[in-house]
């Protein structure tokens, strides 16, 4: 995890898969829950789960499908080039993210991954 200086919160951990355009938007205060869409990758080596994360983006200005298979070079490279611009300048301070969430009643519990996923 990364740390980032909130000028709210001090330094804190950085959610680096919140896409740019939302975090622009939740800067702004202009988001509501229905303009949040979530991305499920699933990251498998020889058939082994290696990983699983959520990426956060904005319905009206990121485009992405709603779940990824990462289980070779060409899907890695394939979702590496569909997020690049998406995410770069992206990002979020942890406890502003879950604030905000909590504010648009976005809910954080039911997110399509294993529990243990936690924000």
């Amino acid at each position: 995890m990364s740390l980032i200086l909130c000028k709210k919160h001090g330094e804190v951990g950085l959610i680096p898969t919140v896409s740019a355009m939302l975090s622009h938007g939740i800067k702004q205060e202009t988001v509501s829950a229905d303009d949040i869409g979530i991305t499920h990758i699933k990251l498998i080596d020889e058939g082994e789960l290696l990983s699983e994360k959520i990426y956060f983006f904005h319905n009206k200005f990121d485009n992405l499908k709603p779940f990824y298979l990462i289980d070779d070079d060409k899907s890695d490279q394939q979702f590496s080039q569909e997020i690049s611009q998406i995410f770069n300048g992206g990002g979020y301070c942890v406890y502003c993210f879950k604030d905000y969430m909590e504010k648009i009643k976005f809910d954080l519990n039911n997110l399509p991954a294993p529990s243990g996923l936690t924000i």
